[in-house]
């Protein structure tokens, strides 16, 4: 993986899982050799393991942001999507993705025409986020791709696979995704939006700021809200 070494140079919150091995068994299939992870914290989460989740991923942009790489990135999260796809073809997809509930209680109506209407005001979104100093995020942080670590009852870090999107994203906009994708589940208290999103936020802050007490919170506050609102949508 492009990267690695910068990444298991970041040493909090956040770690890739260790890779022992790659064996490229077709021309279609390899197999990845990683540690064991099937005693960190399986889904479902409860709240509390995802506001220390989110908290990891705090530190893990505030060290990120002290400690950029030296070589060039691609852009991740919603820039990309938006770079990559094409709006049009983003907001074609939303018919048959995008869920009438998370819809409902976001805009006061449901229905692809309501996330339609929402997500052509995205480009201004892209264009504000574009303006927003970029940290290394994992892009593609969920409850499938995260491995909380507790030791002696107590959380320790959060292990994380697949960074195929890892890039040069916004502050805040990895725990965005972490929280809108939760939402998205179907057995999810909707009635907790609000109350949820922003203890994720805080807990977030709270990681940020403990590594880099000078990290930019309306920045992070910008992502954050970007990524809740644009991932509760899209995934």
């Amino acid at each position: 993986m492009a990267g690695a070494a910068y990444l298991h140079s970041l040493s909090s919150g956040v770690r890739p899982a260790i890779c022992y091995a790659a064996t490229e068994r077709t021309s279609s299939e390899r197999w990845i050799w990683t540690e064991d992870l099937s005693s960190a914290v399986q889904p479902p989460w409860s709240e509390s393991t995802f506001l220390d989740v989110a908290r990891d991923v705090g530190k893990f942009n505030g060290q990120s942001s002290l400690s950029t790489p030296t070589e060039e990135w691609e852009t991740t999260g919603i820039a990309a999507v938006i770079e990559w796809f094409g709006f049009a073809k983003v907001v074609d997809n939303f018919e048959t993705t995008a869920s009438d509930a998370v819809a409902s209680i976001m805009f006061g109506q449901s229905g692809p025409d309501a996330i339609q209407n929402v997500l052509s005001k995205y480009s201004q979104v892209v264009d504000g986020l574009a303006g927003i100093a970029k940290i290394v995020a994992h892009g593609d942080i969920h409850v499938g791709n995260m491995f909380p670590i507790v030791s002696n009852g107590a959380h320790e870090q959060t292990v994380a696979i697949d960074w195929a999107s890892c890039g040069m994203g916004a502050p805040g906009e990895d725990a965005g995704n972490l929280i809108a994708v939760h939402f998205r589940g179907p057995t999810i208290d909707l009635a907790r939006f609000d109350d949820l999103g922003q203890q994720v936020f805080d807990q977030y802050l709270e990681g940020l700021l403990s590594i880099n007490p000078d990290a930019d919170v309306e920045d992070a506050r910008t992502g954050f809200l970007a990524g809740f609102g644009y991932w509760s949508l899209v995934k």
